[in-house]
């Protein structure tokens, strides 16, 4: 297994709780939802979840987040350091396609949400 590693984007692998990721922010914003499973705002969280938007485009986004509230919807998080080509045609295809919001989280910017068609 390779850690540390740089990718096409530059962005250096990071290995949290025994799982290799993308990015260092990446396992940031996941050892921050295991934060918000311990305080009782999420019952769990999944990683890597597939997304077909439309016909003919299927992603990957980085989170999928359960809250414990039963009146929140489920939602996905982005953790992005740079927008690649692909994530602005996601972007555009998500509110016209999925069922759950998009949160993307930018180091120190504030959350944006993209909701989805529900």
């Amino acid at each position: 297994m390779r850690t540390n590693y740089r990718n096409k984007f530059h962005a250096i692998s990071a290995v949290y709780d025994g799982q290799t990721y993308d990015s260092k922010y990446e396992a940031h914003v996941a050892g921050e939802l295991d934060l918000m499973v311990k305080a009782g705002e999420l019952l769990c969280w999944f990683r890597q979840v597939a997304v077909r938007l439309g016909e003919d485009f299927k992603t990957r986004v980085d989170f999928l987040c359960l809250p414990t509230n039963i009146e929140t919807y489920p939602y996905f998080v982005e953790a992005k350091g740079m927008e690649t080509p692909e994530f602005k045609r996601v972007r555009k295809l998500w509110a016209k396609y999925a069922k759950l919001d998009l949160h993307i989280m930018k180091k120190g910017q504030p959350v944006e949400i993209i909701n989805g068609a529900k």
